[in-house]
């Protein structure tokens, strides 16, 4: 039995996006079947799966007319499926959703109460729990593993050009985001969401658990974090910096589009800092000869200096670092 619409509910759409999801998928229906908040729909969004996910959620259509199931032509990957189904969202708020986590009762309650009390907020994530990957063991706050130590409010845009803090899992938006959010551009799709979310206002964070959110061999995104070991050994490595490279050059773009979508003063300027910091990063990995990347670095260390982006000083070493494998780059430059 559906639950009651309780009044001055808005319309909540969930889109859950589905590969070969038989272990797993059941549970997280009925998580989000089971949520306080009950005006809400569920789309299905199945990725050519070849195990029982489509009978699985075939069988949870016909119990409840919440819930929808569509099929993609070809196995697409998280964010071109999600683009290709958006316009499926009836909901003034949207929540997307992976197929192997689980949602706590309250987490679209609590989410959709925060944009409703804050109307100039376009995006509210919330904190998660990770487990393993049969429950049986709780390893903490997502957060606070990948550095997050706020109790709760708002986070500035600031803080999302420092490392990602957006689940995709754990996120809940207006729907009057996605023509800025579309298409998206060749980036992490949370990330992007956060970036996005964030151009006019700090977006909310509510420092509650409330996903559990699964890491297995299977995951695409863990909660891992790399070390300063890891980038010491790779300071000579050119495939690791060639493939670090498009990375930063796929990022300039980003932050080019970003500015273009427009945001309040204070994200125009943060965002102004971190594009000519990483265009001066980049003209140093392709400078021609080592003055031309002394210079490109000097303009890098110049920017960071005068700027509130002292975290970028990691960043500007690694590079500065690397000269003996940026020689043996010399004849790669990234495709137009």
């Amino acid at each position: 039995m559906e639950p009651k619409e309780k009044p001055n509910q808005p319309l909540v759409s969930i889109l859950l996006n589905v590969f070969n999801g038989e272990p797993y998928l059941a549970q997280q229906i009925d998580s989000i079947l089971a949520q306080t908040y009950s005006n809400l729909e569920l789309i299905i969004c199945d990725d050519c799966s070849t195990d029982r996910t489509p009978e699985i959620a075939q069988e949870y259509v016909r119990k409840d007319t919440r819930v929808r199931w569509v099929r993609n032509e070809r196995n697409m990957r998280v964010s071109a499926t999600f683009q290709a189904h958006a316009h499926l969202c009836r909901g003034e708020f949207i929540a997307p959703s992976d197929a192997d986590d689980i949602w706590l009762p309250e987490k679209i309650e609590k989410q959709a109460a925060f944009l409703m009390a804050h109307p100039k907020v376009d995006l509210v994530v919330t904190d998660l729990t990770v487990v393993n990957h049969d429950l049986s063991e709780k390893m903490g706050s997502f957060h606070e593993k990948i550095g997050n130590h706020s109790r709760g409010g708002f986070i500035p845009i600031d803080a999302l050009l420092v490392r990602n803090l957006v689940g995709w899992h754990a996120s809940c938006f207006r729907r009057a985001l996605l023509p800025r959010l579309l298409p998206m551009p060749v980036f992490t799709w949370d990330a992007w969401l956060g970036l996005v979310g964030a151009l006019n206002h700090p977006f909310g964070f509510i420092a509650e658990q409330l996903v559990l959110y699964r890491q297995h061999a299977v995951n695409i995104v863990g909660s891992r974090q790399r070390g300063n070991t890891f980038y010491i050994k790779r300071l000579n490595d050119p495939e690791y910096l060639r493939i670090y490279f498009e990375g930063k050059s796929n990022e300039a773009i980003v932050y080019n589009r970003l500015l273009a979508l427009g945001g309040s003063d204070s994200a125009e300027k943060a965002l102004k800092q971190k594009a000519a910091n990483q265009r001066y990063l980049l003209e140093a990995i392709q400078a021609a000869n080592f003055w031309g990347f002394v210079s490109s670095m000097a303009k890098a260390a110049w920017v960071i200096l005068k700027s509130d982006q002292k975290y970028h000083v990691k960043q500007w070493a690694f590079i500065a670092l690397s000269w003996g494998a940026i020689r043996k780059l010399k004849s790669y430059r990234p495709t137009a």
